[in-house]
């Protein structure tokens, strides 16, 4: 087994060198589709964090890591876990009051399972749902290689814009995901008071800054998130460098109407961070777009009156630790300290006002 991975890795090595001519294919659609002078901003529009969604005092992010497989299912038994503790209200479950899911490379399949199916799609302890049988499928990491190593891909990689990313993306539209896109994780999102909010993370490979999965990001680049498929999504955060492609997207900020609109100088970015959609992409470090997530993470923490929850899910540890933060979003603050393992049942050994 360890020799046919060396030969597939080789293999997708060689192919790395065939199509380095091409260039990765756009996968976004503009803000307005062809409409772009009757184009308006619109802070309410698209798939976007709602501070106000649940009345509650605590504020809960989880955050799942990378590491292939083995991540995806360390985050799925997370969830599974969360789906059988109390929540701290005394009411429903504690995955009831997760507010925002963070996740990178294999976390982001668990994660994107969640963002479209929700509850609905974690299977009771004792029936195995869709996503836990392609975890345990020991034939998937086979069948995506020979999707990228078939002759017929071969040519399509030859012939076509055809890329080596489109193979992991398919791979996970007909396991998964489907053709579904944002627009069913929006609908999920606002129409379902229990539903996290999803944030699949990237890498802007030529900013060397991360690219979360948002309306608020897609708006810099004044494209439309809720027609972006999933599959792609995630095929963006689980991409693995040289074994597959980059993801093409296209910045469309240059004729944006929507830039121009009274709407965006007021309710918008903050001027700095809008002034970094007008430059092409090797004209800017990204250095100040590290600052939106601690000025977001203020702004949401603001409205919640205050004891902030962080729960770091990650394949490095064997433990899963959660930190309670009472009136600030730094560890200073931290006054609770819960753990528990991984492997048991999840409940917490310990806690202390």
């Amino acid at each position: 087994m360890t020799r046919l991975l060396q030969r597939a890795a080789v293999a997708f090595g060689l192919l790395a060198l065939c199509a380095c001519d091409h260039f990765a294919h756009v996968t976004n659609a503009r803000l307005c589709g062809g409409e772009a002078a009757a184009c308006r901003y619109d802070p309410d529009f698209g798939y976007r964090f709602a501070p106000r969604k649940s009345a509650r005092d605590t504020f809960i992010v989880v955050t799942f890591s990378g590491g292939g497989v083995r991540a995806a299912a360390l985050a799925y038994g997370t969830l599974q876990a969360l789906k059988r503790l109390p929540a701290t209200s005394g009411e429903g479950t504690l995955l009831d009051e997760v507010d925002v899911i963070s996740s990178v490379s294999g976390g982001s399949v668990t994660a994107a399972w969640y963002a479209l199916k929700g509850q609905g799609g974690l299977g009771p302890a004792d029936q195995e749902d869709d996503l836990g049988k392609f975890l345990r499928n020991d034939d998937a990491i086979a069948s995506l290689y020979w999707r990228g190593l078939n002759p017929l891909t071969a040519m399509r990689y030859a012939f076509t814009t055809y890329q080596r990313s489109d193979v992991l993306a398919e791979f996970f539209s007909d396991r998964l995901f489907g053709d579904a896109t944002y627009a069913a994780v929006k609908g999920r999102y606002q129409n379902e008071r229990n539903q996290p909010f999803v944030i699949l993370n990237a890498t802007d490979l030529g900013h060397e800054t991360g690219f979360p999965f948002t309306q608020n990001r897609f708006d810099l680049i004044c494209s439309d998130l809720d027609r972006y498929e999933l599959a792609y999504a995630v095929a963006a955060s689980a991409n693995f460098p040289i074994v597959f492609s980059p993801i093409g997207l296209s910045n469309y900020s240059g004729d944006c109407a929507a830039h121009r609109d009274p709407a965006w100088l007021d309710r918008g970015p903050p001027r700095w961070i809008a002034g970094y959609a007008q430059y092409d992409a090797s004209d800017n470090s990204g250095a100040k777009l590290r600052r939106l997530a601690p000025m977001a993470w203020r702004r949401s923490a603001a409205r919640v009156r205050r004891v902030n929850i962080s729960i770091s899910v990650s394949t490095r540890t064997t433990r899963c630790c959660i930190s309670s933060m009472a009136g600030s979003s730094t560890t200073s603050g931290c006054n609770r300290r819960w753990r528990w393992r991984t492997r048991q049942s999840a409940r917490p050994a310990s806690s202390s006002a």
